[in-house]
């Protein structure tokens, strides 16, 4: 008996961790690893002009050098929805991003960027501010009004964020040059995904479990009474 209730609380566990895998594995919306080329990325000054830096694939991550020498200068590394249409999307709130970013020298800033568009068609610009440090750093952060965003346009605001944006148009970083020459910087395995399963995601699993609970709980109340009635 206790190695049959073994066995089903076994088959019970794997069958959980299937179904959560199932939920969690669907989520990614977008992912760029850079196994060749720059894959639809593009660099750009913060003022739409002539970008100070150049983008390259070095090895499987994206590469970005710039020399500016004394000017302090801005340039935004981004994928558009050209890029990959997935990028269109409309639960910003349950998504987050995830890259590693690579620097030989402090950047002056660094930020994430991500500019969308609201529902009466104008342009939403947002940056979050992350460390600056040189160095090899794991990024994650949530796309959610709350979690450190800033607008660049005084027409946008947290309203924009939360009600009215309807599709990201282009999202990666944004980098302030320091005044020295020989600047390399890297992404790798730029993600978004799903930071948080939507509140259907969770009745579905929800639902699975009872379910899953039930079947197992009715085939032990089985196999007991067999027993029972065997001996």
């Amino acid at each position: 008996m206790n190695i049959l209730k073994r066995k089903i609380s076994l088959l019970a566990v794997v069958a959980v961790c299937l179904l959560i895998g199932t939920v969690f594995c669907d989520a990614t919306v977008y992912l760029e690893t850079w196994d060749s080329g720059t894959s639809g990325w593009q660099i750009k000054s913060e003022f739409e002009g002539a970008a100070e830096g150049t983008l390259a694939n070095s090895s499987g991550y994206l590469s970005i050098s710039a020399s500016p020498g004394s000017a302090v200068l801005t340039d935004i590394i981004f994928a558009d929805s050209s890029a990959d249409g997935s990028l269109i999307e409309t639960h910003f709130s349950t998504q987050a991003i995830f890259f590693t970013f690579y620097s030989n020298m402090d950047p002056t800033y660094l930020y994430a960027y991500v500019k969308g568009t609201n529902v009466s068609g104008g342009d939403i610009l947002w940056l979050n501010e992350l460390s600056s440090t040189a160095g090899s750093k794991y990024v994650q952060l949530g796309y959610d009004s709350g979690n450190g965003w800033e607008n660049m346009l005084a027409a946008s605001t947290l309203a924009d964020w939360t009600e009215t944006l309807t599709k990201f148009d282009e999202v990666g970083i944004a980098i302030w040059y320091p005044g020295d020459a020989g600047q390399e910087y890297g992404i790798d395995n730029f993600t978004i995904d799903a930071m948080i399963p939507e509140p259907e995601t969770w009745l579905m699993l929800g639902f699975a479990l009872l379910s899953i609970t039930i079947t197992f709980r009715q085939q032990i109340n089985e196999a007991v009474v067999k027993v029972r009635s065997d001996t």
